[in-house]
């Protein structure tokens, strides 16, 4: 697991630069042309679209942030363009649109080796990552449930999912006592993309990020919005 000192730094002739699909973003654009040099492009001027973006042989790798329902399609670009993607989960809007993809990528893009990863970041994080190995050796025994009281709704109901700074991270066992109890900085953002940029490195996606495990996520989901329910992880992808 990257830690934030490990995590691999851009080579000084990388480039960088950002593509908004999206009027809105236009204030950004702004601020961003005023502070730094990073290239801006936007489908709203010609010749400074996503396919001039793509074209961009010192482009190697894209991080896709947009809504789900254009998600899969944009990743369908950036790959076919040759471009390793590290993309916003969900992977998409249910578990067939998800399939659709990753057997695309799979067939088509992994040969290639080129990395499809997905922004999982929880899976990441250090403090949730050793307690998913306490939970994996063993020690407290069988997983009985799982409370969560880092992440909470601000604002009612209009409000957002939010963390941190920091994350206390309690295992307890089956008599109530603490196993282990740390409190962790949230590095989860920080160690996803370091590992995106080590799989590049290495031509192969590492399982936290991959599309398979992200589709599992959506399994659950549509499994707590259909009332709950097993999910068989062996049938996801048949």
């Amino acid at each position: 697991m990257l830690r934030p000192r490990d995590t691999p730094k851009c080579h000084s002739k990388s480039s960088s630069c950002v593509l908004s699909l999206q009027k809105s973003a236009n204030s950004v654009i702004k601020a961003l042309k005023s502070t730094t040099s990073i290239d801006v492009y936007s489908d709203e001027k010609p010749g400074r679209g996503l396919d001039e973006l793509l074209q961009r042989r010192d482009i190697e790798a894209v991080i896709v942030l947009l809504p789900i329902l254009v998600l899969p399609d944009v990743i369908r670009k950036c790959l076919a363009a040759g471009k390793h993607v590290l993309a916003e989960k969900p992977i998409a809007k249910d578990i067939a649109t998800g399939r659709a993809l990753i057997a695309e990528y799979e067939s088509t893009y992994t040969p290639r080796n080129l990395v499809f990863s997905v922004a999982e970041h929880f899976r990441y994080d250090t403090g949730f990552v050793n307690a998913s190995e306490i939970v994996a050796s063993g020690t407290i025994g069988e997983l009985q449930h799982v409370v969560n009281p880092a992440l909470r709704f601000s604002k009612g109901a209009q409000g957002r999912l939010c963390a941190g700074p920091d994350t206390t991270v309690r295992v307890e066992g089956g008599d109530g006592n603490a196993v282990s109890e740390e409190i962790f900085w949230v590095d989860g953002n920080v160690n996803e993309i370091g590992a995106f940029v080590q799989a590049i490195a290495a031509g192969k996606g590492d399982r936290a990020g991959s599309p398979r495990e992200a589709l599992a996520d959506v399994a659950v989901i549509e499994s707590v919005c259909a009332g709950g329910g097993l999910v068989q992880s062996h049938e996801i992808l048949s």
